[in-house]
C-alpha cells in the first residue's frame, strides 16, 4: 500500500511518516504527525484508519485527554452525538480520498 507523504484533515495539512520498525500508528497532535508502522502489512489499513478518525476527532474537539499526568493510550475519550460522528466520517472519507486500500 502506497501512502502519500502528507494528508488533509479537516482542512489542516498532516504528515504522514511510515516505519518498517514497528507495527501499529501514532498521531502526534502537536506536530500533525501520523505514523504508520508498516512491518506487517497486512495491518496497514486498519492502522491508518484508526489514525486517520483519532486526528480527525481531534481536530474537531472531540477526543478529550484525562487529567492524568502523563496521557498514554488509554487515557482519551472520545465524545460526539451522532451529528458529530457523521461530520467526522465525512472528514474521514475527504481525507483519504485518493487512497488505495489493496
Amino acid at each position: 500500500m502506497k501512502l502519500p507523504k502528507s494528508i488533509m484533515i479537516c482542512g489542516v495539512p498532516h504528515k504522514l511518516k511510515q516505519t518498517d520498525k514497528h507495527n501499529g500508528g501514532s498521531y502526534d497532535e502537536a506536530t500533525k504527525t501520523i505514523e504508520i508502522g508498516t512491518k506487517f502489512p497486512e495491518d496497514v489499513p486498519e492502522v491508518l484508519l484508526h489514525e486517520v478518525i483519532e486526528a480527525c476527532a481531534a481536530v474537531r474537539d472531540l477526543r478529550y485527554a484525562l487529567e492524568k499526568a502523563e496521557v498514554t493510550n488509554d487515557h482519551y475519550r472520545f465524545v460526539m452525538s451522532h451529528k458529530d460522528f457523521e461530520q467526522l466520517m465525512k472528514d474521514v472519507a475527504a481525507a483519504l480520498k485518493g487512497i488505495a486500500f489493496k
